[in-house]
């Protein structure tokens, strides 16, 4: 079912509305490197009010962020993309390759495990709605990838409701 810019919107903040924002946005222990860097300058900020132009200018740093900092701005890159109806943020490509590989725990890097778990199921069906979104938008080409995206969330869904980490 395709839904209105703002139904989605509202599920997107819906979902998400029990996360508060994290005190520290990265790994206690990280390397000296522009993508740490650049999470830091998300710091204090309100996912609600970041806009696609800001993501793209520290796009890196979403990946640098610990668990709890990605669960809380993960609903401002999807936000800001549906607001401002720009599904072609430099974020997007790397994000849906990410959650392409979710339902896999063979392919979880560090890190990975603390940021897919702690997703809760009405979470990621806020995330797949954003990729049937991203799925009325994006070329032809880029269908497969969002097929399998929305499928791999569905996994993930599973996953954690069968691991019981879902945090409803």
């Amino acid at each position: 079912m395709n839904q209105s810019a703002s139904q989605l919107l509202e599920q997107i903040a819906q979902a998400f509305a029990h996360r508060r924002r994290p005190e520290k946005v990265t790994p206690p222990e990280h390397p000296d490197t522009d993508i740490y860097e650049d999470a830091e300058r998300l710091s204090g900020r309100d996912w609600a009010t970041m806009t696609c132009k800001e993501w793209d200018d520290i796009y890196t740093g979403f990946f640098g962020l610990n668990a709890e900092a990605h669960g809380y701005f993960l609903p401002g890159i999807m936000s800001s993309q549906v607001r401002e109806n720009e599904p072609d943020i430099m974020l997007t490509h790397s994000l849906l390759m990410n959650f392409e590989m979710a339902s896999d725990t063979s392919l979880w890097r560090d890190g990975q495990r603390d940021k897919w778990s702690l997703l809760n199921v009405s979470e990621i069906e806020a995330i797949q709605g954003w990729v049937l979104w991203l799925s009325a938008r994006e070329p032809k080409d880029e269908q497969d990838l969002l097929e399998r995206v929305h499928a791999s969330l569905e996994k993930l869904k599973q996953l954690n409701r069968d691991t019981e980490l879902d945090i409803v």
